[in-house]
């Protein structure tokens, strides 16, 4: 182990004081300093051949400091840089924290829009629902008064009285007794088309109201939808599906008895 120098000694000595006697250490301090600066000089107080040698002192000083950086002072430098890039994260985490606040902040504020929205839906589909209930019964209640007063009876009561209410006696009673009778062919025709299951049934009972007499009073298309209840024209059939057929065969007939569709060679 080599020997320790002088100043080595000097600052061991100093830390032990530093923890023993610290009382000591600073009187030691002030010695030291009382010291030096009765013994200091201004270089302008020295003559010209000091003042050169501590120039010189001076420079060779700084040199050495230059060519062997102290240690003390590179960690200082390393602790500062340590501490500037330490500070730059931790900035940037602040800044990532108070992005990730605002968000949340935002994504709260959504949540409570749409459970106020949840609330209102659900409120909305409860008053639609107490409104449905509402007017089906009073739809039910609706059809069958309807029902009442839509029979052949009511209906020819009511014409009676809307139209011809002045009418004598036994005049009204013949004019309502024809009336009743086309209001109750409606009715059954009306009745017998909607419970039809078949085509066949279908047409024969349109072509009740799909005649020579009622095209010659154009009455098609009002008896087919106040008998039968149809909104568009009665259009008659030009050919039934046996004509389709018999004039499909004639033509498939026709064109194998051809000369040139013809197998056999003529001489």
């Amino acid at each position: 182990m080599a020997p320790m120098t002088s100043a080595e000694r000097q600052r061991k000595y100093r830390e032990k004081l530093k923890l023993e006697n610290p009382e000591k250490l600073e009187l030691l301090k002030k010695e030291n300093a009382a010291r030096t600066k009765q013994n200091y000089k201004k270089i302008t107080q020295l003559s010209e051949t000091l003042k050169k040698e501590q120039r010189k002192k001076w420079r060779h000083q700084k040199q050495k400091m230059k060519e062997e950086p102290n240690i003390e002072q590179k960690d200082q430098k390393d602790k500062r840089q340590v501490r500037y890039l330490l500070a730059k994260e931790n900035f940037k985490l602040r800044a990532n924290i108070e992005q990730m606040t605002r968000m949340l902040r935002t994504q709260r504020k959504t949540i409570y829009r749409c459970k106020r929205k949840m609330q209102n839906l659900e409120q909305s589909l409860d008053t639609l629902k107490k409104k449905f209930e509402e007017n089906q019964t009073v739809d039910k209640n609706t059809v069958i008064e309807n029902k009442e007063l839509t029979t052949p009876f009511s209906k020819t009561e009511r014409f009676i009285q809307e139209n011809v209410p002045y009418i004598p006696s036994p005049e009204k009673e013949k004019v309502k007794k024809a009336i009743f009778e086309g209001y109750v062919l409606k009715e059954s025709l009306l009745t017998q088309y909607s419970k039809a299951e078949s085509q066949t049934e279908k047409d024969v009972l349109k072509n009740l109201v799909n005649n020579d007499v009622v095209t010659k009073y154009k009455m098609k298309t009002k008896l087919g939808y106040s008998c039968l209840g149809l909104k568009g024209r009665l259009r008659a059939k030009q050919r039934t599906l046996e004509k389709i057929k018999i004039n499909r065969m004639k033509e498939i007939q026709l064109f194998l008895e051809r000369d040139d569709n013809s197998r056999k060679k003529r001489n």
